[in-house]
């Protein structure tokens, strides 16, 4: 043998048919694998079987134990900042922002946690604009003067890192006097609505006393703060507008503004206690009536909101209207420049129909006698 020739084997195959490996079985088709004719000994390759029909993977039911090999997809977390979050981030270490109760033209007030734990409200500016900057600092000077039972009491202020500033303040829970009477959809009684705001009376008269004017004094800035058993303590907030006033006696001007026109500008060299007095008649006549005596002026009929209003309240009760009326007229016409004098008209009148006590308890007479300055002044009841 050639030892360069490889030795040829000659390997024999057994006739029979051709054996195709086995349909699949899944449940997603059922198809028959193809077998070629025994009788036909063909060398050409079997026919391909047809295709399965069309069916998205996702609809492919898979094994348990598929599933269980599957590995898990791990959740994916932001942690993203709120709102309060973030302001709570500007202010001085330890306040904390619970929630938004207003939203204002010049600054938002948020119910809020001090350093210490204890509830307060923090009113921060919208903006750090010098406007802004001015009605804050002449809300702090003013609340800083002023401690009264019936006066929202001034915890601290200052500026945000962001240099706006904000304003710590006594939380007050508790509705507006326009929102109660709302909510009532009716005035209160006469009596009843002098021996509730009797109080706010002689907190403006407080202020006055120190020369500041408050300025903007309407249903919306006095908040009814809830006492025990029934009853209810007005207070006073929002001294972004206060004035200070002279202490002489002002000559009657023209261009008084109504009560619910916007206040004046903050910073200016003197204001006029006789808008406050106007103002807090107003506020009486709200809550007699149910709604405010004077619409807001308007472009079109500025002059209209400046009338005095006639709405059937000397029907009820002549002697009260006279009151009220000289309290709500324009300071071009003869009326009471001092709040002393009308709020005393006021008391006597409800004393005369048995209203012996304001709602803190005081006597309405008494705390305003013919003394210029009423004796309780001091802390809450």
């Amino acid at each position: 043998m050639n030892p360069r020739q490889a030795p040829t084997v000659r390997i024999r195959r057994e006739a029979g048919p051709t054996v195709e490996p086995a349909a699949r079985s899944d449940t997603a088709y059922s198809q028959v694998a193809f077998q070629p004719d025994p009788a036909r000994r063909s060398t050409a390759p079997a026919p391909p079987p047809s295709a399965p029909p069309s069916t998205p993977p996702s609809t492919l039911p898979a094994s348990p134990a598929a599933i269980h090999r599957a590995p898990a997809v791990p959740a994916f977390h932001l942690d993203v900042a709120s709102p309060a979050e973030i302001l709570a981030s500007r202010l001085p270490e330890g306040y904390a922002l619970l929630e938004r109760v207003h939203e204002g033209r010049w600054a938002d007030v948020w119910k809020a946690t001090d350093e210490a734990g204890h509830r307060v409200a923090v009113k921060l500016a919208r903006a750090g604009n010098p406007e802004t900057t001015l009605r804050f600092a002449a809300e702090a000077r003013a609340l800083a003067t002023l401690t009264h039972r019936s006066i929202v009491r001034l915890q601290a202020h200052g500026e945000t890192s962001d240099r706006r500033p904000f304003l710590a303040l006594e939380w007050l829970g508790g509705p507006t006097l326009t929102r109660t009477i709302e909510e009532r959809k009716a005035g209160l009684p006469p009596g009843d609505a002098i021996r509730l705001l009797m109080p706010i009376a002689n907190a403006i008269l407080l202020a006055h006393d120190r020369g500041i004017v408050h300025g903007d004094i309407r249903g919306e800035h006095v908040i009814l703060v809830p006492l025990e058993g029934d009853r209810l303590l007005p207070k006073l907030v929002d001294f972004g507008g206060s004035l200070r006033a002279p202490l002489a006696t002002l000559r009657p001007e023209s261009n008084e503004p109504t009560p619910h026109a916007p206040p004046s500008r903050p910073g200016s060299l003197e204001g006029n206690p006789a808008v406050d007095v106007r103002a807090f008649a107003s506020l009486i006549f709200h809550a007699i009536m149910g709604r405010p005596p004077f619409e807001p002026a308007t472009p079109q009929a500025p002059e209209a909101a400046r009338e005095v209003p006639r709405s059937g309240l000397s029907d009820r009760d002549a002697a009260l209207w006279r009151i009220l009326a000289e309290g709500l007229a324009p300071i071009t016409v003869k009326r009471r420049q001092s709040l002393h004098d009308f709020a005393k008209a006021l008391a006597q009148w409800a004393d005369l129909r048995g209203v012996e006590a304001d709602v803190t308890g005081s006597s309405i007479l008494t705390r305003w006698s013919d003394s210029l300055v009423p004796s309780d002044r001091r802390g809450p009841p």
